[in-house]
């Protein structure tokens, strides 16, 4: 049986990423009980999307905010469609996605967009950043106030930061 990259390309047994780099993909974003979290499946992601950390990547990365492009309905990474401000923050990808193969853009599909649950602030990352993290980005608090209805931040819970107060 052959098996494939996150790029579709066939690779013989033995050269998948090991269990353990996936669960260190998660665990850097999810804080608690992966039951606790909410994630969406099937979901495409635009062949066209860059991970644009000042070297237009072409490979997504875990954590990345993600959003809809409202006219295509394809996944796109948060602030690209029209800005930070005006684009709706609905998703977090979790594994990475190399968006291009043999120099083409191709759309992706993955059943692993997280849109709800418990995620750490240090996990996450904004289009256009070349490190992780929330903490002090110019768009922290339309972030947190964005997430604060599907999301729990690990050092926020209660939704404090985000301007609301919610009951656990």
């Amino acid at each position: 049986m052959p098996f494939y990259s996150y790029d579709a390309q066939m690779l013989p047994p033995g050269l998948l990423p090991p269990i353990e780099a996936i669960e260190q993909d998660l665990t850097s974003i999810i804080w608690d009980k992966l039951y606790k979290s909410t994630f969406q499946s099937y979901v495409t992601i635009d062949g066209a999307a860059r991970d644009d950390d000042g070297s237009s990547q072409t490979v997504l990365r875990p954590g990345l905010l993600m959003t809809k492009n409202t006219s295509t309905d394809k996944w796109q990474p948060w602030g690209t469609e029209t800005s930070f401000t005006s684009d709706k923050i609905q998703g977090v990808l979790m594994l990475a996605q190399k968006m291009t193969r043999n120099g083409v853009d191709q759309d992706r599909f993955t059943g692993y967009m997280l849109v709800g649950g418990l995620v750490k602030v240090n996990g996450l990352i904004v289009h256009g950043e070349s490190s992780a993290g929330i903490v002090g980005h110019a768009q922290e608090t339309n972030i947190r106030q964005q997430m604060y209805k599907n999301f729990m931040f690990d050092d926020d819970p209660q939704g404090h930061k985000a301007g609301t107060i919610t009951w656990a």
